[in-house]
């Protein structure tokens, strides 16, 4: 039998900067249409995330912005709910 890797389970943060990454990238691309200002506002926003998620559990940002900003109308973020259960 295989041994499984203890890191199997690890708590990742991939996915909240991949999405940071993706959205002021080819937001600050589309308004602006120059390539270092979009890099430079990825960075800085990637920077942002990683300061406001510190010592926090993994998904916390998404949390910040389903909390912030709802989807949109097709769920919108609960006005009742004062805090989200970990």
């Amino acid at each position: 039998m295989r041994e499984v890797p203890r890191n199997i389970d690890a708590p990742s943060r991939a996915p909240e900067f991949a999405l940071t990454s993706m959205i002021s990238y080819y937001g600050t691309q589309y308004i602006t249409g120059r390539p270092l200002i979009a890099i430079i506002t990825c960075i800085l926003c990637n920077y942002i995330v990683y300061r406001i998620t510190i010592g926090k559990p993994e998904g916390a940002a998404f949390r910040l912005m389903y909390k912030l900003g709802g989807l949109g109308k097709m769920i919108p973020a609960p006005k009742r709910v004062k805090r989200f259960e970990i």
